[in-house]
C-alpha cells in the first residue's frame, strides 16, 4: 500500500512535460534485497544513498508523507534524484549504494528500488 500511495506521489517534473507521469500502478511481490549496493532506474531521496555513480536530476520536493496534501507553503523540502540523461534525455541506470540503517534495496518483479525503513 505505501509503494502505490509513492508511485501516485512521485512529483511531476515541469509544467507541461514531465519525466515522470504515473499512468498505471501494478500490486506486485516485494522482496528485500540483502545487499549495500545495487543498479536501479527509479527515483530515490537522495539523503538515503551514501554514493552513487551514473547520471541524475536533482530537485528539492516536499515529502508527501510529511505533508498534508495542499499544505505546500513553507514546508520544508527534501532532495530527490532521478535517474535521468539530460544530454541523451533518457532514464538510465546508476549503480548505489544505500546507508543500510536507513534504507534498504527492494525487488519488485525483477525491477530494484530504494524503500526508506
Amino acid at each position: 500500500e505505501d509503494l502505490v500511495k509513492a508511485a501516485y506521489s512521485i512529483p511531476r517534473l515541469g509544467c507541461k512535460e514531465s519525466i515522470i507521469s504515473v499512468k498505471y500502478v501494478k500490486y506486485g511481490y516485494a522482496k528485500r534485497l540483502d545487499v549495500e549496493e545495487a543498479e536501479t532506474s527509479y527515483s530515490f531521496w537522495y539523503d538515503l544513498v551514501r554514493e552513487f555513480k551514473g547520471n541524475v536530476y536533482l530537485q528539492q520536493v516536499i515529502d508527501y508523507r510529511k505533508t498534508p496534501i495542499s499544505r505546500y507553503a513553507r514546508v520544508p523540502l527534501r532532495l530527490h534524484a532521478y535517474p535521468y540523461d539530460s544530454f541523451s534525455k533518457t532514464p538510465v541506470k546508476v549503480t548505489a549504494k544505500i546507508d543500510s540503517s536507513r534504507s534498504a534495496f527492494y525487488d519488485v518483479e525483477g525491477e530494484v528500488i530504494i524503500v526508506e525503513l
